[in-house]
C-alpha cells in the first residue's frame, strides 16, 4: 500500500498488532492514535521480506509514526523495519518486550530517525491477559539491530528494569545522542554478540541477486558497530554500567566516540567490576569529556576504563578520561578521594606515561592543567614518578613545556 493516513483512531482489544504496516508499503503516517490491550505489538511495521518469491517485495519505506500512545501489549510498543523510517513524539509505557524495536529482515534496514520519544515501564514480560503470547525476548527501552544510518536522538526512558535503556546491537553508522536514560538494567549498550564473530553469513545469493543493482546496501558477513557516537546523553540510576561498548576480539567495533555524557547513580547492584563508562575490543577508540557524580553503589572505579582497544590521541584521551574534565583549552585533573572519580590510577602512572600524556595535550592544544585535590593530597601520599612526589613532578614538566598548571586543595 503507499500514500495511507491512519490517523486519530483508538484501537484496543485485539488479538494481534494494533495498526499493522507490511510488504513494501510506501508513505504511510501513523499519527496521533491511542493503542492498548493488543496482544502482538502496538504498531507493526514489517516487510517480510525473505528468499521465497512470494516475500520478495521491496522493503517499507517512507513510514511516519508520531504522537501515538501505545500502552498494555504483551510485545513492542513499536516494531518497525525497512528504510527512511520515522518514529517521533511517541508515548509507549507497559509492554511485554522493548518499548521500540528496530530489526532487519534479511537485509539491513537504513536511515531511521527515533527522535523525542517518551518509554517507561517497558520489558515488563507481563501478558496483559494475552495468555498465548510468548514475551521472551529483548526487554530494552529502545532496540536496534542489523541497521545502518540512525539516530537516536532526545529520548526519555525510565524503568526498562530487565533490559537497558537503548540498546544498539551489529549496527554501523548510527548516533546516539541527547538521551535521557533513569532506572534500567544498563543505560547504553552497543555491541557485537558472539555468535557473530562465527562468520556466520548475512548477506546471502537470493539478495545479491534481488538486489544487484545495489539499491540497498546488505549487512557485511559480520556486523559491527562500527562508525558509533554516543554523546550528551545522561544517564543515571541504573543497576550496572551506564555505557557499555564492546566488540569481539577478531571482529572490534571500529571508529567509536563516547563523548560528553552525564552519568550518577548507577551500579545500583554494587558490583565489584562496574564502571559508568567502559570499552572492549574497539579500535580507533575516542572516550572523552564523560562526568561522573557516583553514587551508592560499589566504586565505578575508574569511571572509564577499556580493554583490548585502541585510541585514537585526542583531547582527553583513553586514560585522562577516567578522572578529568576537559575545558575550553586544558583539562581538570582530579587528585584526591573526594572527586567525582577515583584518581588512584593516576598515582600508579610512572614518568614515561606521564610525559606521553602530556605530549598529545600538547599536539591538541591544550596548554593548561589543573589539579584539584581534596583532603588525602595535602598529606603524603607516594606515586609512581620519581620521588613519589606527583605534584612537583607535574610542575617541573609544565614547566618545561610552557604549560601553565594550577593547584587548588578544597581543605588546605
Amino acid at each position: 500500500s503507499s500514500r495511507i493516513w491512519i490517523l486519530n483512531n483508538f484501537v484496543h482489544d485485539q488479538w494481534a498488532d494494533g495498526i499493522h504496516v507490511s510488504r513494501g508499503s510506501d508513505q504511510v503516517l501513523i499519527h496521533g492514535n491511542v493503542i492498548e490491550r493488543n496482544g502482538d505489538d502496538g504498531i507493526g511495521v514489517v516487510s517480510y521480506h525473505g528468499p521465497e518469491p512470494w516475500n520478495r517485495h521491496p522493503r517499507n519505506n517512507r513510514i511516519i509514526m508520531t504522537d501515538n500512545i501505545i500502552s498494555r501489549t504483551p510485545a513492542r510498543g513499536i516494531c518497525a523495519s525497512g528504510g527512511n523510517l520515522t518514529i517521533r513524539g511517541n508515548i509507549i509505557s507497559q509492554t511485554g518486550k522493548a518499548g521500540i524495536i528496530c530489526t532487519a529482515e534479511g537485509w539491513i534496514s537504513a536511515y531511521t530517525l527515533i527522535e523525542g520519544n517518551t518509554v517507561f515501564d517497558v520489558g515488563t514480560a507481563e501478558k496483559y491477559g494475552f495468555d498465548f503470547y510468548d514475551t521472551r525476548g529483548t526487554r530494552s527501552g529502545i532496540h536496534v539491530q542489523y541497521n545502518r544510518d540512525m539516530m537516536i536522538l532526545n529520548n526519555m526512558i525510565y524503568n526498562a528494569r530487565q533490559g537497558c535503556g537503548i540498546s544498539v546491537t551489529s549496527s554501523p553508522d548510527v548516533t546516539v545522542s541527547g538521551n535521557r536514560i533513569t532506572n534500567c538494567v544498563r543505560g547504553i549498550q552497543a555491541d557485537i554478540p558472539a555468535a557473530f564473530g562465527t562468520g556466520e553469513k548475512f548477506n546471502p545469493e537470493w539478495l545479491r541477486e534481488m538486489y544487484g543493482d545495489k539499491s540497498y546496501q546488505a549487512v557485511g558477513d559480520i556486523p559491527g558497530c562500527d562508525n558509533l557516537t554516543v554523546s550528551g546523553n545522561t544517564v543515571r540510576d541504573c543497576m550496572t554500567d551506564g555505557i557499555w561498548v564492546s566488540g569481539l576480539k577478531d571482529r572490534p567495533n571500529v571508529n567509536v566516540v563516547v563523548s560528553g555524557n552525564i552519568l550518577g547513580g548507577n551500579n545500583r547492584s554494587k558490583q565489584p567490576n562496574v564502571r559508568d563508562v567502559w570499552s572492549a575490543y574497539c579500535t580507533n577508540l575516542t572516550m572523552s569529556g564523560n562526568i561522573s557524580q557516583g553514587g551508592e553503589g560499589a566504586p565505578l572505579s575508574p569511571v572509564q576504563g577499556s580493554a583490548g582497544c585502541t585510541a585514537n590521541a585526542a583531547r582527553g584521551e583513553r586514560k585522562w578520561n577516567m578522572a578529568c574534565q576537559p575545558l575550553i583549552s586544558g583539562i581538570m585533573l582530579s587528585l584526591g578521594p573526594n572527586s567525582f572519580a577515583d584518581s588512584s590510577y593516576l598515582y600508579r602512572m610512572d614518568a614515561g606515561e606521564w610525559r606521553a600524556e602530556l605530549d598529545a595535550m600538547q599536539r591538541f592544544g591544550i596548554d593548561w592543567l589543573g589539579c584539584w585535590s581534596g583532603l588525602e593530597t595535602c598529606v603524603e601520599r607516594r606515586a609512581a614518578v620519581p620521588g613519589g612526589d606527583l605534584i612537583g613532578f607535574l610542575l617541573r614538566e609544565a614547566e618545561e613545556r610552557n604549560m601553565r598548571l594550577s593547584l587548588s586543595c578544597g581543605f588546605c
